[in-house]
């Protein structure tokens, strides 16, 4: 009976390559609504590409005209000294959005967008000895730190016109992919920093948390809805295969059969529950091994302008109310580095308001772009 488990198991994995081929989407049965679209944004992302922070982040909010806008509190940023708050940058990033009737969702806590995913101040990892493998939640000192400055940052907001919701951590029940592996929150931090923002935040505004359903019978969605006002999920369509040794394989988790997560499933269970689905990171630019800055489109193999139209297309059939893209930095790279405005031209076509819904799912206008790239499916 072992030796049989051993090889279905092994079946099993090799036929996962296989399964964006073998089976469709699952989205694809189900009735399609607009939702409202945003970005995400990072001057620290924007910096990596080499771009202007503050250049890049208006051409976002005035030449797309994005409506709504995801940002991060950095923890090592805003708290640079023990005690010691800074929030000019984040100020100038809120009131440029405020100006413009730009709605933020503002993450909150320990882990933010982007990589490393976790950013604690060099001062606390060196006084609390943080070692690999650690939980931020069982530490009481970490923890106490991090409570602050939920409760500091929710205080310096608390009537901030552009500030619309709360995220409470970003992806926080799952470890960080950063250098120091292994680190979580702790479902009992999360907890009480959605507490603290709640008894804090004098506009009673919605908390959202989020996660990354790698398949269909992962649990924590359930958590999350009973636990905040939004759920929330991160949707990446395309990335490469696990086995590095596998080079030019990609794996779909969107695209795993009866595997798949269920979003159309957690968007009637939220809205059953007077809640709401949102999607807050979309796939929208590269997912690749090699470094993103220095690939030519044809040597990508987890995104181009089809792959982003099948994305919006899942998004629209997911159920989700709201949808984050996940690239902009990446776009005005291309533009600016390249030349290429393949992709800002189709982003202007997402975010233009006079575009009909059907327009954009159905037929919606691409630029002429490379032929398709490698990898499976």
């Amino acid at each position: 009976m072992a030796r049989r488990i051993v090889i279905l198991g092994l079946l099993a994995a090799a036929l996962v390559p296989l399964l964006p081929v073998l089976h469709p989407y699952w989205y694809e049965r189900e009735p399609a609504r607009r939702p409202e679209y945003g970005v995400n944004f990072s001057c620290r992302h924007a910096a990596w590409l080499g771009l202007d922070c503050r250049e890049t982040y208006l051409a976002i909010l005035d030449d797309l005209q994005v409506k709504h806008l995801r940002l991060s509190v950095y923890w090592s940023d805003v708290e640079p000294s023990p005690g010691r708050y800074d929030f000019e940058h984040l100020d100038w990033l809120l009131d440029e959005a405020a100006e413009r009737d730009v709605q933020v969702l503002l993450t909150v806590g320990v882990k933010a967008q982007r990589y490393p995913e976790f950013y604690p101040p060099e001062w606390l990892v060196s006084a609390a000895e943080v070692p690999a493998r650690f939980t931020f939640a069982e530490d009481a000192e970490v923890e106490a730190r991090a409570l602050a400055l939920v409760r500091h940052t929710v205080e310096h907001y608390a009537h901030h016109p552009a500030v619309a919701a709360w995220q409470v951590e970003n992806e926080p029940y799952l470890p960080n992919i950063g250098p120091e592996k292994g680190w979580s929150v702790g479902r009992d931090l999360v907890l009480r920093e959605i507490q603290v923002v709640r008894e804090t935040d004098p506009l009673g505004r919605p908390v959202v948390v989020n996660h990354a359903s790698h398949h269909r019978f992962d649990p924590y969605w359930r958590d999350i809805l009973a636990t905040a006002d939004v759920l929330a999920q991160n949707v990446y369509t395309r990335k490469p295969f696990p086995l590095s040794w596998l080079g030019g394989l990609y794996v779909s988790p969107y695209r795993l059969g009866p595997f798949t997560a269920d979003l159309s499933r957690q968007a009637r269970a939220a809205d059953q529950a007077g809640k709401a689905l949102w999607i807050t990171e979309l796939q929208a630019e590269p997912w690749e091994r090699a470094d993103v800055r220095l690939l030519r489109q044809e040597q990508i193999g987890s995104i181009d302008l089809r792959r982003l139209e099948e994305n919006l297309r899942l998004a629209a059939n997911s159920g989700a109310t709201r949808v984050y893209l996940w690239g902009a930095e990446w776009w005005y790279y291309q533009l600016e580095a390249f030349g290429d405005d393949r992709w800002w031209q189709a982003a202007r076509e997402i975010f233009a308001e006079e575009i009909d819904a059907a327009t954009r799912l159905d037929t919606w206008p691409l630029p002429a772009r490379p032929g398709p790239a490698g990898g499976v499916a």
